[in-house]
């Protein structure tokens, strides 16, 4: 859209306070209707009238403002440098800025169908900045964290690993490696990704130098049950099962002698008592027949 420029010193300038007030108004709303409508300071009679009175007109003609031609009135110097452009010039500068909008709406609709065609990760894409030859972006870093999301999570076959092979990745190094990678490949559901089975599989090889392959079985299937954990806090779970087991192992194993303590625990005083006599007459009998003296009340030698 051109304006109508006015200058900053035209509000004291002779013309202007010889052409009064009234009829600058007239002048201000004509050159803003001529540049609107591209006429070249061209302006007719029957705007003249609408936009002021033909006294108003005339006092512009006077002070030198506005030429009187044929059919109306036309601008001083409109066209001069520096003042306004010609109709040639501001359709010129339309045109141009046209063809430019144009063709950033042809570029971005090029690009929008061309990821269209092929979305980031196909064959057919390569995205800016990689070197040639490689057609998609490198995985994202592991954390270690492991949520729950094997009910909301899709396998694709094409993307993931078979069931029956170990979990790929980089780190897993030492000569348990291979025995840890098939472990966690038959524990470890494979819709968890292989970023986690492969942290799993480096915690396990370090594992296998310490502790037996059931033992961090029954830690995996534990860590598996679990939510919210990370794959370092393996170690700590090998740590709750060995703790367990022990434990298990020290409630079934009585000291010598003391088979009958859980029986006597519900025993009276008396009955206790005789329990315990007849335990000793039963070793001074084995030990040698001086069983009988403590029946009949005597002491054995």
């Amino acid at each position: 859209m051109p304006f109508f420029p006015v200058d900053d010193g035209f509000a004291f300038h002779r013309k202007a306070i010889k052409a009064g007030n009234a009829a600058i108004g007239l002048w201000t709303r004509a050159g803003s209707w001529s540049a609107q409508q591209l006429t070249d300071g061209y302006v007719p009679d029957d705007i003249a009238a609408v936009l002021g009175s033909p006294a108003q007109a005339k006092r512009l003609v006077t002070a030198g403002l506005w030429h009187a031609v044929e059919g109306g009135y036309r601008f001083h110097e409109w066209n001069d440098p520096g003042r306004n452009p010609t109709r040639e010039k501001v359709l010129e500068r339309r045109r141009t800025e046209a063809d430019k909008k144009a063709r950033a709406r042809d570029a971005k609709s090029g690009k929008q169908q061309a990821t269209a065609r092929s979305p980031q990760g196909s064959p057919g894409s390569v995205p800016e900045g990689l070197p040639e030859g490689v057609r998609s972006t490198p995985p994202l870093p592991y954390t270690d964290t492991h949520l729950d999301t094997r009910a909301a999570t899709t396998s694709t076959r094409e993307n993931d690993e078979p069931d029956d092979q170990p979990a790929p990745g980089p780190g897993i190094t030492g000569p348990r490696s291979v025995d840890a990678k098939h472990l966690v490949a038959s524990v470890i559901p494979i819709e968890l990704g292989s970023a986690v089975r492969t942290a799993l599989a480096i915690e396990t090889a370090s594992l296998l130098r310490e502790f037996d392959e059931p033992t961090i079985r029954e830690a995996l299937q534990l860590w598996a049950s679990r939510t919210g954990i990370g794959p370092k806090v393996l170690p700590s779970l090998v740590a709750d099962v060995v703790k367990s087991r022990n434990a298990n192992e020290r409630e079934h194993v009585r000291p010598p002698g003391r088979a009958h303590d859980g029986a006597r625990s519900g025993m009276g005083g008396k009955a206790r008592a005789w329990a315990e006599l007849g335990e000793r007459v039963q070793a001074e009998i084995d030990a040698g027949g001086g069983g009988l003296r403590l029946i009949e009340g005597g002491r054995s030698a």
